[in-house]
């Protein structure tokens, strides 16, 4: 069962109950795999916990019955609490991070409209934005084995990012002007960290000053100037590999 296909389904079954797929997830299983009655499949929810179905009855060519088989454990969670905020950017670069990160561990995306963001979003665009990551992180989250769908914010502004950074033990803005490398340290492991990367744009010398008086460290990825996707990438990795479980 370790290779089952695997569907996001928030309100978990218990063993012995049906439950009924319908939409795209069971076009999925129907038409994509071709299951029939009797085919497997996981049901992950937003935990450790996760279930084993098999159809048992198909209602047409979207819709199909499973019972809950197995109730199972499947820790798949960092116990980093890692929070990216990253400045909107053009085309699907930010369907990129969102993908790429959730794979990595991240638990919550915060995208920003920074000064120097190309991207300019009105409330009906940036929900729509919003909706479609969201979309991508439970794809990467099933593909991935994560148990768990990372939450995104709605687009803000970068104040209202720097206003989170009490959440958390660690804060950290990445910045290609800033003097500091981010390098190996020997100081006790925090439990949750937010880290701010930009857009294609950088940020400006207000914004990093803006975010140093609101407690975050400032730092750079080293001295090559890094694309906004790859920048955003990088940090989660190293910060996973520093303090979460990648290096494990």
């Amino acid at each position: 069962m370790s290779r089952a296909p695997r569907l996001h389904h928030p309100e978990l079954p218990t063993v012995g109950e049906t439950v009924e797929i319908a939409g795209d997830d069971a076009h999925y299983l129907l038409r994509v795999l071709r299951l029939r009655p009797g085919g497997r499949f996981v049901l992950f929810g937003d935990g450790a916990a996760e279930r084993v179905a098999a159809v048992t009855e198909i209602l047409g060519s979207d819709r199909l019955v499973a019972r809950i088989e197995e109730s199972r454990e499947h820790p798949s969670e960092s116990p980093l609490r890692l929070a990216l905020a990253v400045g909107l950017a053009k085309g699907a670069k930010l369907d990129l991070i969102v993908e790429k990160t959730t794979e990595l561990g991240v638990t919550e995306i915060l995208p920003f409209e920074g000064a120097r963001s190309v991207v300019k979003l009105d409330a009906r665009r940036a929900g729509e934005r919003a909706e479609r990551w969201r979309r991508i992180a439970r794809e990467a989250a099933r593909q991935s084995r994560r148990n768990v769908v990372l939450a995104i914010a709605d687009p803000g502004d970068l104040g209202s990012v720097l206003a989170r950074g009490t959440e958390f033990d660690r804060r950290i803005l990445y910045w290609e002007e800033a003097e500091r490398v981010e390098g190996p340290e020997s100081e006790d492991a925090p439990r949750s960290v937010l880290l701010i990367t930009g857009p294609e744009g950088g940020f400006t010398p207000e914004e990093a000053e803006a975010a140093r008086r609101a407690g975050f460290e400032i730092r750079t990825l080293g001295p090559r100037v890094l694309r906004a996707e790859t920048a955003a990438i990088v940090a989660v990795a190293l910060a996973e590999a520093r303090w979460g479980d990648l290096a494990r």
